[in-house]
């Protein structure tokens, strides 16, 4: 596991004057702002214990046994949620498509952070397989499976386990 924070640029632009709401200090931001903020945190999932927390001693643990090729971190949101981060697309699509881990008999249903997340509702993206049956060889390219699935972000983050998977 890494042991560093995590560095986010924030575009000048973004940083807007500081106002007030309900009496507290507040910024706004827009759509727009917070879709640009967005996209270090593309490698992010989401732990959820439903019925109790492993340490984080165990879960580190259990995460180094699974030989992942790039660093991660692991920090605790509440006392439900655990936030996984990952270096590599590869290690972030192999946790995220297992969709539920197990540890010490207390089960952590895994999601995909994205920047509408809320940890009250459970999320609707999913990782999904798509069978090609017999697609020609020299057509499993990331461009013709793009324009066969109109831009799912499923083919795009798992392109490279497709062309190694296919059948």
């Amino acid at each position: 596991m890494a042991e560093r924070a995590v560095e986010i640029s924030v575009p000048t632009a973004l940083i807007n004057p500081l106002q007030s709401f309900k009496g507290e200090p507040a910024i706004v931001l827009n759509n727009l702002d917070v879709q640009a903020l967005a996209p270090p945190f593309k490698l992010l999932l989401v732990g959820k214990f439903s019925y109790g927390m492993p340490s984080m001693e165990s879960l580190c643990k259990y995460f180094h046994k699974l030989d992942l090729k790039g660093n991660f971190i692991i920090e605790w949101l509440d006392p439900r949620h655990a936030l996984l981060q990952f270096d590599l697309e590869e290690d972030f699509m192999r946790i995220w498509v297992k969709g539920q881990l197990s540890f010490q008999e207390m089960p952590m249903r895994i999601f995909k952070w994205w920047s509408n997340f809320h940890f009250s509702m459970e999320p609707s993206v999913v990782p999904a397989w798509i069978a090609l049956e017999n697609l020609p060889v020299h057509l499993f390219h990331k461009e013709v499976l793009f324009s066969l699935a109109r831009g799912s972000e499923t083919l795009s983050n798992s392109t490279n386990q497709l062309l190694i998977s296919r059948g």
